[in-house]
C-alpha cells in the first residue's frame, strides 16, 4: 500500500495513521475516477463504495490534519480535498497514490 506520509501539523499517532491508512485502502476498490491538481485531489467513487468507510475517514481526516480542507458528497460519492500551504501538499499525492493504487506496497 502506498504510505500517506506524517506531515507536520497532523496529530495522528502511529497506530491512529495506520488505521487511516488501512481505511484509505479499503476504500480504494471503490474509486472510480482520480484528480490530482496541485492544491486539491478529487475522487469520485463508484455505487459500491461504503459511504460509512469514506465518512470516518473523512472525519478522521478532518480531526488530524487541519490544514485539509475536506468535502465529501455521499449523493455524489465525491471526495474533495484541498491545501494551499505548499510545504503539506505532497499529502494529496499520497492519497491520490492510495487510492489509485491501494493494495500496492
Amino acid at each position: 500500500m502506498n504510505r500517506l506520509p506524517l506531515i507536520g501539523g497532523c496529530t495522528l499517532s502511529p497506530d491512529g495513521l495506520d488505521q487511516q491508512r488501512e481505511r484509505a485502502r479499503r476504500s480504494s476498490s471503490s474509486v472510480a475516477d482520480v484528480e490530482l491538481g496541485q492544491e486539491y485531489l478529487a475522487v469520485r467513487f463508484g455505487p459500491e463504495v461504503d459511504d460509512e468507510l469514506v465518512a470516518e475517514l473523512v472525519a478522521v481526516e478532518s480531526e488530524c490534519c487541519s490544514f485539509f480542507s475536506i468535502r465529501y458528497d455521499a449523493e455524489k460519492r465525491a471526495l474533495r480535498l484541498t491545501v494551499e500551504d505548499e510545504q503539506r501538499r505532497p499529502a494529496l499525492a499520497a492519497f491520490a497514490g492510495a487510492f489509485r493504487h491501494g493494495n500496492e506496497p
